[in-house]
């Protein structure tokens, strides 16, 4: 057998491999990440960013409670516009769940507006911060109040 053969034979095998496991669809399904700014239009983006894919149901994290209502209202509209750009395959579902600390795609936001977000706090505060939440007994507690407090204190204002 000759190298031309072996390489026939290998890609072969790696084709029925991913027809077998489907995974052209899930690579497809995956290319929302690529152009969700697009699909839902910038404004959406800057409070709403897809987090990860199960199957076909699309989990985007939500900057706020309100902004989590008005999406679940342009839901339908969203499906719509994200399965006309995928091809031979579709998303049924996005759940929204609020995120505890919310980036929008940095590469879609302005200048200023990224350098605010990628800053990090102070770091005397965050040891004052530690300080002040080390009588707390539960560390689950702890880590909860110190990602909010991140969250706000990163927040762009």
């Amino acid at each position: 057998m000759n190298d031309k053969q072996t390489i026939s034979i290998l890609g072969q095998i790696v084709k029925d491999i991913c027809e077998n496991r489907n995974w052209q669809e899930k690579l497809e399904r995956h290319r929302v990440f690529s152009f969700w700014t697009k699909a839902v239009g910038q404004l959406i983006a800057s409070h709403a960013s897809p987090r990860l894919l199960r199957n076909t149901v699309l989990w985007v994290d939500v900057s706020d409670s309100v902004w989590m209502q008005q999406l679940h209202f342009q839901k339908t509209e969203m499906l719509e516009s994200i399965n006309a750009r995928l091809h031979g395959v579709m998303i049924e579902d996005i759940r929204f769940q609020l995120a505890s600390f919310f980036t929008p795609g940095k590469a879609d936001l302005p200048t200023d507006l990224r350098e605010k977000i990628s800053a990090e706090p102070d770091p005397i505060e965050t040891l004052e911060f530690d300080k002040m939440t080390s009588a707390i007994p539960d560390e689950n507690i702890r880590q909860s109040m110190k990602k909010l407090w991140m969250a706000q204190k990163l927040r762009p204002k």
